[in-house]
């Protein structure tokens, strides 16, 4: 959530400053119309994972001993304190559903009573309009109200005067025409969904002020320029009334102080779009959308280059390629070659090399047995045991992969004798390449599943 909630406020943040740079030079219109690129981002948050290859870890080093270490466990009776941990992400989508439940209700119950004020004591008049218009006590400004069938209501004080009732008309039908009705909708969800999120409410604060200056654009085409005084004027009356936009539900004609000053301006002087500065506003939406729409994402496989081995038996340089679970990463710790989850540690990973027989001395390199005397050498004393399954997991060419069950005694500390001691489990994986007669293990900490140990094993290899 924090990632998209970072994209979205990088495309805001950039769409926001190319309106202040160009608003002079682009026409209302196309400055609303490119609102709807940042609403669908909005709508369609999510971040596409961009491949970043193949993580390569170099192992300077192994071990001089042969032993694996296993990820480390508290003893049972010296534990540390039980920590209550909270489940952060299950609390911040509770916290965020309790949110977007509360705007929906606050904008549904307001729409409502919106609703009912317009059409107490509201009559229909017989104006010139493709859409109903009606005129009623309880508006004190005009506005178009409805999403998929917008209606048209009217002061009954603007009834009497047909010059500022055309103005009025002409600005409604804009709106109309622009289906800001169902534009209403969109902001309403996009702030449902993003209500913790300030800028989405500044994007739809701003998005309704250049939906006002498009409806005079094309109000003022429709009218003529000969009218612009006259609407003006208009704008000017309504400016005094007290408009409540309830939370972005309409579009009014009325408008506050602030922003008048910009909208007169405006038809004063039209603007017109220069080509260079429409392009440039729409590439850095398409930079915007573009650079925020992907993520790199970890990669699909970690190759763990380990080197030679010069111990009772040389084995050359050698590699290990797995792919790790999401949000897992490879990371070399004092010799230890450990696996992560960001700071919880997930298992080890080892290697080492191990004798090889001549011909006739030992089982078929593939048989069902061969891994007993492959593995023999990780079977680390009375203390730890990896009963290793059969038949194999994996096969390859040179060799084959075999999912393990460790088995350990944990020494509680006070000096209680080894058969007193506790034993535990953990999962591990082993896999060896018979041409170079090397093997690799995988220790997984507690709490690791055999849906996940399947998966690492199934795309380990040594080669």
């Amino acid at each position: 959530m924090i990632e998209m909630s970072v994209s979205v406020a990088v495309l805001i943040g950039a769409f926001c400053l190319g309106r202040a740079l160009w608003r002079k030079k682009l026409s209302a219109r196309l400055m609303y119309a490119c609102w709807l690129i940042v609403a669908v981002r909005l709508l369609f948050p999510w971040q596409l994972p961009l491949d970043t290859g193949v993580q390569t870890v170099r192992i300077a080093e192994l071990p001089e001993t042969a032993e694996i270490s296993l990820p480390a466990v508290q003893p049972t009776e010296n534990a540390a304190p039980v920590r209550v941990e909270i489940p952060v992400k299950s609390t911040v989508r509770a916290v965020w559903l309790l949110g977007c439940g509360a705007v929906f209700l606050c904008f549904g119950l307001s729409r409502q009573k919106l609703s009912r004020e317009l059409k107490r004591g509201s009559v229909r008049l017989t104006a010139a309009s493709p859409i109903p218009v009606y005129a009623t006590p309880h508006a004190a400004a005009p506005c178009l109200f409805g999403t998929f069938r917008p209606v048209i209501y009217v002061p009954e004080t603007a009834v009497a005067d047909e010059k500022a009732l055309a103005c009025i008309l002409a600005h409604e039908e804009a709106h109309a025409r622009q289906k800001d009705g169902i534009w209403s909708l969109l902001r309403v969800v996009c702030l449902g969904v993003w209500w913790f999120h300030p800028l989405v409410w500044l994007a739809a604060a701003l998005s309704q002020r250049d939906a006002e200056l498009s409806c005079d654009e094309r109000a003022l085409q429709t009218l003529g320029k000969e009218q612009t005084v006259t609407y003006g004027e208009v704008l000017l009356d309504l400016m005094s009334r007290s408009v409540s936009r309830r939370a972005f539900l309409f579009h009014s004609m009325a408008d506050s102080q602030n922003t008048l000053k910009g909208r007169l301006e405006a038809m004063i002087h039209p603007r017109k779009t220069a080509p260079l500065c429409a392009a440039a506003l729409l590439l850095i939406l398409t930079l915007a959308v573009g650079c925020t729409a992907v993520k790199a994402s970890a990669p699909k496989k970690t190759q763990i280059e380990f080197p030679a081995i010069t111990s009772e038996i040389e084995t050359p340089a050698f590699t290990a390629s797995l792919t790790l679970p999401e949000g897992w990463r490879v990371q070399e710790s004092d010799g230890d070659i450990e696996l992560y989850k960001g700071d919880e540690r997930m298992g080890v990973i080892g290697a080492n090399n191990y004798p090889y027989y001549a011909e006739g001395e030992a089982p078929e390199p593939l048989s069902d047995n061969y891994y007993q005397v492959v593995y023999a050498s990780i079977r680390l004393g009375s203390l730890c045991y990896w009963d290793i399954a059969s038949p194999a997991f994996k096969r390859t060419e040179h060799g084959e992969t075999a999912l393990a069950t460790i088995e350990y005694a944990v020494d509680p500390g006070d000096n209680t004798p080894a058969a007193g001691w506790e034993h535990k489990q953990l999962r591990g994986i082993v896999s060896y390449n018979d041409k170079l007669h090397v093997y690799v293990t995988v220790s997984l900490s507690e709490g690791v599943d055999e849906e996940t140990q399947k998966s690492i094993a199934e795309s380990l290899t040594v080669g």
